[in-house]
């Protein structure tokens, strides 16, 4: 039997037999031919795709050297945000974004007794009666950030002497609330709490309160007292005194024990321009100290391919880059999502990324 030069294929006679076993070993010679060159095609063509992307990532590094001098602006399919603005950081979940530090989580995000009066609204006082009562002292906030309170103390002041009463015992309950819409769901309640005080002159008495319950940052809430025995002694209780300062300001001065939980996880979400894309390649700038944490990417909801290494800011201090690159095609937009994590005593700061579409 004769066969082609090129691919050693069977080439029969007119008057030849045609053997199963000559049909067969034909069509398996065909089909490891073609398979052979689909795999080099395959291989061709992701080698190619890999040196565009690599030309691309060299072409980011110089346009936002060039954008950060003032010397070029965003180009077809590039796009270079800063993170300058609170607009630029949305959508933003869990991290915080400040001007100063761009998308910020860690250390710094723990919150302050400071923190927490600034936060302060309606403080009310409640007055002692002869018979129990509902809650009547109020202290309102809103969380500056997360925080699980282990104390919160009340205040009695007790209008003691000789003709007023020269002891006084009552029992307290106390309470915390968060407000949903118009209305307030209930996230702690104490036991009873016994309060006793005895003299001839007004007395003011601190009483602790063992709580256990978390607020979320950006959240309002309020503490709550309630008398649950009556008393005859003219008193009042409340979350603060009613003193002021050497301003004549109203004086703060809230008693709790609190401890304050860094943000360790957020993520910031963008909405791109993707129609018609294969490929796409993302530099993502960050510090954190100590180095625990970093950022990982996604796109379109699937995970891009990432890879981290030593770069530096834009006032040339020395920082951390994110490379990512993802595999399309790609919808007419898309999300891209930047997960960032860190530990609670990390300074973690996102502080710009350039994404380029090929």
């Amino acid at each position: 039997m004769e066969y082609t030069k090129n691919y050693h294929l069977p080439q029969w006679k007119e008057d030849d037999r045609i053997m199963m076993r000559d049909f067969n070993q034909m069509c398996a010679d065909m089909e490891k031919g073609l398979t052979e060159n689909r795999t080099a095609t395959s291989e061709g063509v992701k080698q190619l795709w890999e040196g565009l992307v690599t030309g691309a990532e060299g072409s980011l590094l110089l346009l936002r050297e060039r954008m950060d001098k003032g010397e070029a602006q965003d180009l077809p399919h590039c796009y270079y945000n800063r993170l300058d603005t609170a607009a630029d950081a949305e959508k933003l979940t869990e991290a915080r974004w400040s001007q100063e530090k761009h998308i910020y989580m860690g250390v710094t995000t723990k919150a302050t007794l400071e923190d927490l009066k600034a936060k302060s609204g309606v403080s009310q006082m409640g007055y002692v009666k002869d018979t129990p009562q509902d809650y009547a002292a109020f202290y309102h906030f809103t969380a500056p950030g997360k925080i699980r309170f282990t104390s919160w103390s009340f205040m009695l002041m007790a209008f003691l002497g000789e003709t007023t009463g020269q002891q006084i015992d009552l029992n307290f309950q106390f309470k915390a609330e968060r407000k949903t819409g118009a209305k307030w769901t209930q996230v702690f309640q104490s036991a009873v709490i016994p309060v006793h005080a005895e003299g001839t002159e007004t007395t003011t008495i601190w009483t602790k309160v063992p709580v256990d319950f978390v607020v979320e940052e950006g959240e309002t809430y309020r503490v709550a007292l309630r008398q649950t025995t009556g008393s005859s002694v003219m008193s009042c209780f409340a979350f603060t005194t009613s003193a002021s300062d050497s301003a004549g300001l109203y004086k703060n001065d809230i008693q709790v024990e609190m401890t304050p939980i860094a943000i360790t996880s957020g993520s910031h979400v963008r909405e791109i321009a993707t129609a018609g894309r294969q490929r796409a390649v993302l530099l993502a700038r960050y510090n954190i100290q100590p180095a625990a944490g970093g950022v990982t990417a996604k796109l379109n909801d699937v995970a891009m391919t990432c890879s981290c290494r030593d770069s530096r800011d834009r006032s040339g201090k020395v920082c951390r880059e994110l490379r990512a690159v993802a595999v399309g095609p790609f919808p007419e937009k898309a999300d891209l999502r930047l997960d960032l994590t860190c530990g609670g005593e990390d300074d973690f700061q996102l502080l710009d990324y350039i994404i380029c579409l090929l």
